[in-house]
């Protein structure tokens, strides 16, 4: 039986992903295209209405093409769709996903490799969702330790979100924060190092708000990068009002990778109020200060909502000030969406579609030209990388080695094909030159 796998959504979603994968037992049937599979895995988002009708859509067309479906992740596609065919694991069971595959085999097999008279009726659900962990600790999935999947390791620190924005979906479905056990995290890193990863993302809901039996964030990173010099650590998105003093000063060191998501959502006041956000701008504004005055190299970036309930211009000019001021590296920006749920979901909307639509393209140029900047400001100097990907080049005995840098840019860098590079090497090198948003180097 062959089997296949969709993420949809964050880093998170696909360190889970990843996870389940290494858990399947016959890895040699699995595969990447979703036509030949026979059975697909789909981890779902919730984030924004427009990202669960693209999970909406892919499960309705591989339903429609005879295909199984196993959906997971932050929302249940089987409120919308009714179908014999397709099958939802909650989050709190989400480490059962290898039985119920494997359950599913059983009946491939029995069925002399058809599938076509498959329906969840038929499957044996003997103790397949018993003894429910409400702890949720069943969501901390073992770490891939397959290099097949990435260059660098993803370890889930935490989940579940206590905040209530007024927008967000997040805690509804992820419930109640949670930290994995600190003597888990250091057995998981122990096994990665000894793989040989030299990047490990740190994942979660909320990463900043890890604290397991008085081991908060910045004692965690603390003891991280003193007991695995030779691992870099990359942070996934982090709060801003969950940071101490203490972080700050831990970020001086160079095994914390120079990159930071800080979600903003909005630089007005006014509405960082109303979409219920526990910070002002100026709070947001101190953090950045002093993540700049401690990582000089510091790549930001965040999160911006157009159009929220209560959006005009002025609200609109605000954000896009702060935006100037920071002097951020990159966006993701996202038009507001009504969540069913949420208590945004019955406030007045008071920019439409249009509106929305111009002020990103206005965002999106602003962070083209900071982007082009901070790229530009690279070339001539020395960084290292992780090499992701190896492919000839059009030269002669030239091969490109793709991959993301210390400073977490694209690199395309060049290479005798007499050396032998593999993937996962952290290699230095020197950048010469840009194209697009690539920057080009050769391996030293």
């Amino acid at each position: 039986m062959k089997i296949a796998f969709k993420t949809f959504g964050c880093r998170l979603n696909i360190s889970e992903t990843e996870s389940i994968i290494s858990q399947v037992q016959e890895k040699e049937d699995i595969i990447t295209d979703l036509d030949e599979a026979d059975l697909i895995v789909i981890n779902t988002c919730t984030v924004t209405s427009e990202a669960e009708k693209k999970c909406i859509r892919l499960i309705n067309q591989l339903l429609k093409n005879g295909k199984i479906c196993i959906s997971t992740g932050c929302f249940d596609p089987t409120k919308t769709i009714k179908n014999d065919k397709l099958i939802y694991i909650p989050l709190d069971y989400k480490g059962k996903v290898n039985e119920i595959i494997e359950k599913i085999e059983i009946f491939f097999y029995n069925n002399k490799n058809d599938l076509r008279d498959f329906s969840i009726d038929k499957l044996d659900k003997t103790n397949l969702f018993s003894n429910l962990d409400y702890n949720y600790s069943n969501r901390f999935l073992n770490p891939s330790l397959d290099k097949r999947f990435h260059s660098r390791a993803f370890l889930k620190i935490q989940d579940g979100c206590n905040n209530n924005c007024s927008y967000c979906k997040v805690h509804i479905v992820r419930g109640r924060e949670i930290s994995l056990e600190y003597e888990k995290i250091i057995d998981s890193l122990n096994k990665i190092s000894d793989i040989g990863f030299k990047e490990v993302v740190l994942t979660g809901i909320n990463i900043a708000k890890y604290n397991y039996n008085n081991i908060n964030f910045s004692n965690l990173l603390y003891n991280l990068i003193k007991l695995f010099p030779n691992i870099i650590f990359q942070l996934s998105s982090i709060e801003i009002n969950n940071l101490d003093e203490q972080f700050f000063d831990i970020i001086k060191d160079n095994s914390i990778k120079p990159y930071f998501h800080l979600p903003l959502q909005s630089g007005s006041n006014k509405i960082l109020s109303l979409m219920n956000r526990q910070y002002k701008v100026q709070d947001y504004l101190k953090v950045i200060s002093k993540i700049k005055g401690n990582r000089k190299d510091a790549f930001l970036s965040t999160d911006i909502i157009i159009g929220f309930p209560g959006e005009d211009k002025e609200t609109i000019s605000e954000t896009l000030n702060i935006i100037l001021e920071v002097n951020f590296h990159h966006l993701h920006l996202f038009p507001f969406s009504k969540r069913e749920g949420t208590s945004a979901f019955t406030m007045q909307e008071t920019m439409n579609s249009s509106e929305k639509s111009y002020y990103m393209e206005r965002l999106n140029h602003i962070i083209k030209s900071n982007k082009k900047r901070y790229l530009n400001s690279f070339i001539g100097k020395t960084d290292y990388f992780i090499a992701e990907k190896i492919q000839k080049s059009s030269i002669k005995g030239i091969n490109i080695i793709s991959g993301r840098s210390y400073h977490n840019l694209i690199i395309n860098a060049f290479i005798s094909s007499r050396f032998q590079i593999n993937k996962g090497d952290y290699l230095p090198i020197f950048i010469f030159g840009k194209e697009k948003n690539k920057l080009m180097a050769s391996i030293i």
